[in-house]
């Protein structure tokens, strides 16, 4: 292969586990077949990183968008997304990631969880909105303009993930959304419950809320302080 007909991608460390196996990097630079026609996108997603993922793409210290067609021997040097501020986006994700779904529930969050593995459905709710995925091939769809690839499969690790990528730290709510169906939960008073709730409960808590979506009854208790535990280390 000739250098004409080769790009260069130089990775950063921090995001050298997106790229496919089968592409073999040299000093951190993958050296990909150049193809006439070739958007940036097109390229970098060929490699495994997904466009959502790039905070910013440089040809010879010149910032270009993802739209730039590629050119023989060019090197490309590209910048991890960086974080960003929560701006109350609905969080949407796929099969793989249920219990993180909960887990955004539990902190007050708006988290869509879509159990098929067709990927559709999400993709119909994308605009404006943030998709959360273990999936390289959906984040590469052009309707998705915010996500983030997920990396850990610990729960916990996803978590930390999201809460860093999206500065959530500041803005969570406890028993503000319903961690089975993602409804808004009312304050009820505790007589209005009582019937539904163990003796030993109502001696201790006197303050409850329930989904009119799914009607399961909520109070603070070890989930909340396991959470607050989690939250204050991250």
């Amino acid at each position: 292969m000739s250098t004409h007909e080769i790009v260069h991608i130089r990775v950063p460390e921090g995001m050298q586990w997106m790229v496919y196996h089968s592409i073999v990097l040299s000093d951190m630079t993958a050296i990909m077949r150049y193809h006439e026609h070739q958007s940036l996108k097109d390229c970098l997603e060929s490699i495994g990183i997904p466009h959502t993922e790039v905070e910013s793409c440089f040809v010879d210290s010149q910032q270009v968008s993802n739209t730039h067609i590629m050119l023989p021997d060019e090197v490309i040097t590209i910048e991890p997304r960086r974080s960003i501020p929560f701006k109350e986006q609905s969080f949407l994700l796929d099969v793989h990631l249920g219990k993180l779904t909960t887990y955004l529930r539990l902190l007050g969050f708006d988290a869509v969880y879509f159990s098929s593995i067709e990927h559709e459905k999400l993709l119909e709710g994308a605009e404006g909105s943030v998709i959360l995925t273990r999936s390289r091939d959906l984040l590469k769809h052009k309707r998705v303009s915010e996500g983030m690839l997920i990396r850990d499969t610990q729960t916990q690790e996803q978590l930390r993930e999201v809460m860093r990528r999206y500065q959530l730290k500041d803005s969570y709510r406890f028993l503000y959304r319903c961690p089975n169906c993602n409804g808004l939960l009312q304050e009820v008073s505790k007589e209005s419950v009582a019937q539904e709730l163990e003796a030993e409960t109502l001696l201790w808590i006197e303050s409850y809320f329930r989904c009119p979506s799914c009607s399961k009854i909520y109070w603070y208790g070890s989930h909340y302080t396991k959470l607050e535990e989690l939250l204050s280390r991250l």
